[in-house]
């Protein structure tokens, strides 16, 4: 046994089966030392019973739905992608409070921000998240200097399980892009997604795209093939003015629209969809 930069890893176990890989260690005053597995240890985690649904997982901007094909499949877990200021934490947060309308819980973490600029932020646009709280939406902020991927695992897991919650956000992937190799980030969300498709959740994770223009990249790890669906959102330059546009590069499962898509942020109305780019 092996501990290295607060990281413990068995080396070998004689005579039992052992999980391998760094494992998080923590010492704390008080109990003294916490572990937390390496997050390949979750991947057939069971939260609980799940509902099953047959329609897909509504936005409720009935032009976005169409888009989509009616929504977002279900058990699927989807790439938001976009430049910064496009909306993405909008987008994502509607698809969680339309749930939560319609009695499903919902869980959004944040990798990028604090709790609080995010209920401002959605105050401005006309939505009160935190009258939300107590219907069924959970609001969580981890704070990247602290951020360990096998205990942001196990954190998840358990506000997923004790919300019971069949829709999950995580805002700001691109956080763990700066802190980790991209070899752990297609672990990560390998990992993740198995967890998502065994559990029958609807997932968005977001990433931002410091590309304003040039070669497209979804990911800096080169992990979009793990995703099911991918949503672009991306700024277009058009008669000197700059335009806010949306497409849908990939589905599983239902046909959808590839057309490309200018959308306006308004408040009440939050998000609208004003017609194909021509």
């Amino acid at each position: 046994m092996c501990i290295r930069d607060r990281l413990i890893a068995i080396e070998k176990l004689r005579g039992q089966e052992y999980l391998s890989g760094d494992h998080t260690l923590k010492i704390l005053s008080g109990p003294g030392i916490e572990v937390y597995p390496k997050y390949t240890a979750y991947e057939y985690y069971d939260l609980g019973m799940r509902k099953e649904f047959s329609e897909p997982a509504k936005f409720g901007i009935a032009q976005l739905d169409n888009i989509l094909g009616g929504g977002l499949p279900r058990n699927t877990i989807t790439l938001l992608s976009g430049n910064s200021g496009t909306g993405k934490t909008i987008l994502s947060l509607i698809f969680l409070l339309n749930g939560v309308k319609n009695g499903e819980s919902g869980v959004y973490v944040t990798l990028e921000s604090d709790i609080q600029k995010v209920t401002a932020l959605m105050l401005s646009l006309g939505i009160d998240l935190m009258e939300l709280t107590s219907k069924g939406l959970a609001l969580l902020s981890i704070d990247p200097n602290f951020l360990d991927i096998n205990e942001l695992t196990l954190l998840i897991l358990e506000t997923l399980k004790e919300t019971n919650a069949s829709r999950f956000v995580l805002d700001g992937f691109r956080v763990l892009e700066l802190f980790y190799e991209p070899a752990e980030i297609n672990n990560f969300i390998h990992s993740l997604a198995k967890i998502i498709h065994s559990n029958l959740l609807t997932s968005i994770i977001t990433r931002e795209i410091p590309e304003v223009v040039g070669t497209l990249r979804f990911t800096e790890a080169g992990i979009s093939y793990n995703f099911d669906n991918i949503v672009l959102l991306r700024f277009l330059e058009k008669k000197q003015k700059i335009l806010k546009t949306i497409a849908v590069v990939k589905m599983v499962k239902h046909c959808f629209d590839p057309t490309i898509y200018e959308y306006v942020i308004v408040p009440n109305k939050i998000i609208e969809i004003m017609g194909p780019v021509v």
